[in-house]
């Protein structure tokens, strides 16, 4: 008959390593890097940000006020995603910090131009500013 102590020492000297083995990767590693976007100087903090609506206001809708927000995507060039965060980046360096979402920055810029230009009036920059279609578009069915 089997003690208490012969059985806990069975216990002890068992492997505690799992039978269970990590299975292949499904795909191969990247042969070339990812490049990364290059770190934004403080000097580039420094450029007005009258540049910024231009990208949101076409695809955004007017800014919500207070909590009631809603969501909508926006696409932005690479100039002005750096520009957001080096705003962002910016924001963390101040005393109180504040946290300059690029949201926050972009609901910012939509509500100074939404005070000094009228819908026409930005549609009218839009139209100024837009490239001119020369083809003959997709085929419909």
């Amino acid at each position: 008959m089997a003690d208490g102590l012969d059985s806990l020492t069975a216990m002890r000297s068992k492997s505690t390593t799992s039978r269970r083995t990590i299975p292949p990767p499904r795909h191969q590693p990247r042969r070339t890097p990812v490049d990364m976007p290059a770190a934004t100087s403080p000097a580039a903090v420094s450029e007005p940000p009258k540049a910024q609506p231009a990208a949101p206001v076409s695809a955004a809708t007017p800014p919500a006020s207070g909590t009631d927000l809603t969501k909508v995507s926006i696409y932005l060039d690479d100039t002005t995603d750096a520009s957001l965060e080096a705003v962002r980046a910016a924001a963390r360096a101040t005393k109180p910090r504040v946290d300059a979402t690029r949201s926050a920055v972009v609901r910012l810029a939509l509500t100074r131009l939404a005070d000094q230009l009228t819908p026409a009036e930005i549609v009218a920059e839009l139209q100024r500013s837009a490239a001119t279609h020369s083809g003959p578009g997709r085929k419909r069915a």
